[in-house]
């Protein structure tokens, strides 16, 4: 099947329409495909080692919000509109034989959002306010679909009438567009911390928190926290959370109160006890394989004793035999 039949007896790619015109349009099956299933790649692709990454979070669940929920209902939106899609290519493709891409785009796409559907759930089971891969799909879509959204309003700029396939795939469309960008909206904003953390046994806190339990706050809350782990994916990529403090230095000197607390996992308590435990695991992993050359030089010395003790014997009893042998002939 070429990509002719594949595309419904459309073109893929029309380098004329992209390149030598002044206003560039872009196939609907170039729409379909490459538009709509990029962010679906980087999702299958890049959702693997994340999960392997994050699986293992200390931090326990995040009690759902009106941000996470907020989140989860477009996301849903999102899924029954690509299920719509699906439905209704099936239904034409018997009807009119449409191309296949009508029906294989709409059901990868929904399987795309039922993957950042499970990752929404995850990153609040795991703890994780801010995610990293959902942020990066949302805006591989408000990118990519917003070629796709000048093209559908070139069309209705040309006030030609629309037939049924048409309006509803521009209805669903726009609802979906919308709905992207109200998810990468919600990106810069970030959820409530996690109920408790797990016990750390590197941590200030190990030698009196010996069980998981809330924290005392008038035990161990800091008096001026560092504003990065409670930032957005955003703003720690482009360093948004240190401005304030770059702003404060620009308008006068800093203060020893200016700074921030160190994050409890920066601070040298718990970076020394996580590195002697890491050193004396070396240490005794060395230790180990020294005793164990040891013994085996030791074994080996044993053996070339028996060796040579063997190997002596042998010559003197030769020497013996050879000896007799010669005076058995003198003798006779």
């Amino acid at each position: 099947m070429n990509l002719t039949v594949f595309c419904g007896n459309e073109d893929f790619f029309d380098p004329n329409e992209v390149f030598n015109s002044s206003n560039p349009k872009l196939s609907l099956c170039f729409q379909h495909t490459v538009l709509d299933l990029t962010p679906c790649a980087y999702m299958l692709i890049f959702s693997v080692p994340y999960y392997f990454v994050y699986r293992n979070s200390k931090d326990k669940a995040i009690r759902p919000s009106k941000l996470f929920t907020a989140r989860m209902i477009f996301t849903s939106v999102l899924f029954l509109l690509a299920l719509a899609n699906f439905g209704y290519g099936i239904w034409k493709f018997t009807q009119t034989k449409v191309g296949l891409v009508y029906i294989i785009s709409p059901c990868l796409l929904a399987i795309g959002m039922a993957k950042a559907i499970f990752f929404l759930n995850f990153d609040r089971k795991k703890g994780i306010q801010s995610s990293g891969l959902l942020t990066c799909f949302w805006i591989w879509y408000l990118v990519l679909w917003a070629l796709i959204f000048k093209s559908q309003v070139d069309k209705l700029l040309e006030k030609t009438p629309l037939n049924e396939s048409e309006l509803f795939r521009y209805v669903t469309f726009f609802i979906s567009y919308s709905c992207v960008l109200a998810l990468f909206i919600m990106c810069f904003f970030v959820d409530r911390p996690p109920a408790h953390t797990t016990y750390d046994p590197y941590s200030d806190e190990s030698q009196l928190l010996q069980t998981e339990t809330n924290i005392e706050e008038e035990i161990f809350t800091e008096k001026n926290p560092c504003p990065e782990p409670t930032s957005s994916f955003l703003s720690k990529i482009f360093f948004q959370w240190f401005s304030s403090l770059i702003v404060l230095g620009y308008k006068r000197p800093l203060m020893d109160g200016d700074l921030w607390d160190l994050r409890k996992s920066d601070k040298a308590g718990r970076v020394s006890r996580h590195f002697l435990s890491n050193w004396n695991k070396e240490k005794e992993k060395r230790n180990n394989y020294i005793e164990e050359s040891l013994k085996n030089h030791e074994e080996s010395s044993i053996i070339l004793k028996i060796k040579k003790a063997y190997i002596d014997l042998h010559q003197a009893l030769t020497k013996v035999l050879l000896s007799s042998q010669a005076a058995e002939l003198i003798l006779h």
